[in-house]
């Protein structure tokens, strides 16, 4: 094995300790739990709360206001190229707690490291009524402030965090869709 190789493994085997000890799930999962920013709407408050990992049911709080990201994990997929890329992109899907809106997550797909240590969010996503009519559509590519230098966590909350925002403005606020 060379040493770049090496090198590539030890921080491979780094980022699944710490996404592991991160989570707080069993150490034959994967996961990560991001920090659930509050987001104002029009009549009421709508937290988001990401959990990456097989234990939804005990990691998130029910609540009338929250919405879970449920997230079975289909397929963990782990690529190196350009230096380092860590990226995972399970399969799932958003149920609100609300009756009639559904929110649907239809891609996500992160990655860490890269020539310049960046960490980019790749998603799709669409908000239905109860009728099945698609009220909206968000998608895109968002990147934190922070590099994977300045701790890989805290880019990673930072990047999570834009990608709830972005989701609320997009097929919340400026639809005006109450949910």
């Amino acid at each position: 094995m060379t040493g770049l190789a090496r090198s590539h493994l030890v921080h491979l085997l780094m980022l699944l300790v710490g996404a592991v000890h991160l989570s707080g799930c069993s150490p034959f999962y994967i996961g990560a739990v991001a920090p659930t920013p509050t987001v104002s709407l029009a009549r009421s408050r709508l937290t988001l709360a990401l959990v990456i990992g097989p234990h939804v049911a005990d990691e998130v709080p029910e609540s009338d206001h929250i919405g879970a990201v449920q997230l079975p994990v289909k397929k963990f997929h782990i690529s190196v190229r350009n230096g380092f890329i860590f990226c995972f992109q399970p399969y799932y899907r958003l149920v609100s707690t609300n009756a009639d809106l559904t929110l649907h997550i239809e891609a996500l797909r992160i990655e860490i490291g890269g020539g310049h240590g960046e960490l980019v969010v790749h998603y799709a996503a669409r908000l239905d009524r109860r009728d099945g009519t698609t009220v909206g559509r968000s998608f895109g590519a968002l990147t934190p402030p922070h590099r994977i230098g300045a701790g890989w966590r805290l880019a990673l909350s930072e990047a999570l965090a834009r990608f709830y925002e972005k989701l609320a403005a997009d097929l919340f606020v400026r639809r005006s869709v109450s949910p």
